[in-house]
């Protein structure tokens, strides 16, 4: 019989018959007031509950035995703990007389001493669990002993509070590290902000003075009494200023687009109208560069449901990037056409083609094709992501088809006709 009290007396624990001495005190007073008494490691012979006489044992339940909080016991019937030797001691008696009683006297002590060793296991291995080795047992065999189903409950327990130790150290490294990422998650989340927040302010305070400077240029070129060299240096000024501005607003709109601080204004937009406009101007650079510029786009074309200014920057970013990325006398073709409630726009061009390798970044942040025409010329590296964030933003989706020398053809759709937001 095991029982756990506390220092006061009443039971913790019982086994058997946990529940009905739970909260009571311990039932067998003699074995109560030797451990009140002594308060530490001792035993003790007493009736049980059941009237048997049982030997007790018993020892503090963790700390030092003047601070526990609580003791174990552990009782087994006499009748168990002496049955072999009392059978040796009658036996040898009737048997052998004088010879059988010496034999009882061994049978006897050795007896006593491996029970009581198994006992000693184990309040030794219930003195080790309460210190905090959860992982003890008390080594006993199994068995049909009484003795032996006490090890093997000790044994249950302990494994028990083991894996329950073992699951409340994950549960505390989990909640640190779910801690430690939501600390992480904000850090970036401000960092982010701060980013944005500086890239919107610089880029404000640029574009004035570089809308001055690109004004300036465009008046002093206006002047037929300046110089072929001075005209060529305004021009250099001009183009690198154009540029500048470019990339600022470039960085404005992204800047914009990860605030969710972007807009689109809808409206039924005519594509059949607005691709022949885009087209339109940037038709002098195209053909400065001898190549041909064919529309395909039919005239029972479907309006979208897009913002005009986002859509016609859509369509200067993919024709602009064709006309770099195409060789002179190259073919640049812009097409439209219903696409399953959407309408589809295909920019193909005869150009220097994307690898496998440079599609799969295209739409990364300043990336930048490793093999592209010389004639390219500079670039920020934004255009497409910014491209394919309003392409998205307006419900569509925009995809490229190309291969190195093959040319590329960059589509993307618009939802057709007019729908709610």
């Amino acid at each position: 019989m095991l029982t756990v009290i506390d220092r006061n007396g009443t039971i913790l624990s019982r086994y058997p018959d946990n529940g009905k001495w739970v909260g009571e005190l311990m039932p067998e007073p003699v074995v109560l007031n030797a451990i009140l008494t002594q308060q530490g490691e001792g035993t003790t012979d007493a009736p049980g509950t059941d009237g048997i006489p049982r030997l007790f044992s018993f020892a503090p339940f963790g700390g030092a035995a003047q601070s526990a909080d609580a003791y174990v016991s552990v009782g087994i019937p006499a009748a168990v703990a002496f049955a072999g030797v009392n059978q040796i001691l009658v036996r040898n008696i009737v048997a052998l007389g004088l010879v059988a009683g010496l034999g009882l006297v061994a049978a006897w002590v050795g007896g006593n001493l491996f029970i009581v060793n198994q006992i000693q296991a184990l309040v030794e291995a219930t003195k080790r669990v309460a210190t905090g080795e959860l992982g003890v047992r008390t080594g006993l065999p199994a068995g049909k002993g009484e003795l032996s189903q006490l090890a093997g409950a000790f044994d249950q327990m302990a494994e028990s509070l083991e894996r329950a130790h073992e699951q409340r150290l994950l549960e505390e490294e989990l909640r640190r590290k779910n801690y430690q990422l939501e600390q992480q998650n904000l850090a970036i989340h401000e960092a982010n902000r701060l980013k944005t927040e500086f890239v919107s302010m610089v880029t404000h305070e640029l574009r004035t003075p570089l809308t001055s400077i690109q004004g300036y240029a465009e008046l002093m070129l206006e002047d037929e009494q300046i110089s072929g060299e001075e005209r060529e240096s305004l021009a250099i000024v001009k183009k690198n200023a154009d540029r500048l501005l470019g990339l600022i607003n470039d960085l404005l709109d992204l800047s914009r687009m990860e605030a969710g601080r972007l807009d689109l204004h809808r409206t039924s937009l005519d594509l059949a109208r607005l691709i022949p406009e885009v087209a339109g101007s940037l038709r002098p650079l195209i053909e400065a560069k001898r190549q041909r510029l064919r529309l395909d786009v039919g005239e029972a074309l479907p309006t979208v449901w897009a913002d005009q200014d986002r859509v016609t920057q859509i369509l200067t970013n993919l024709i602009s990037n064709a006309h770099k990325y195409t060789l002179a006398e190259g073919n640049i073709t812009v097409g439209a056409r219903r696409d399953n409630g959407f309408v589809r726009v295909d920019v193909s061009d005869t150009g220097i083609g994307l690898s496998p390798e440079d599609q799969a970044q295209l739409f990364t942040k300043f990336f930048r094709a490793h093999d592209r025409s010389p004639q390219a010329g500079g670039g920020t590296g934004l255009g497409l992501v910014i491209t394919r964030f309003l392409v998205e933003l307006h419900g569509g989706r925009i995809t490229v088809s190309s291969a190195p020398g093959q040319g590329s053809t960059f589509s993307f759709t618009l939802p057709a006709g007019e729908v709610s937001t």
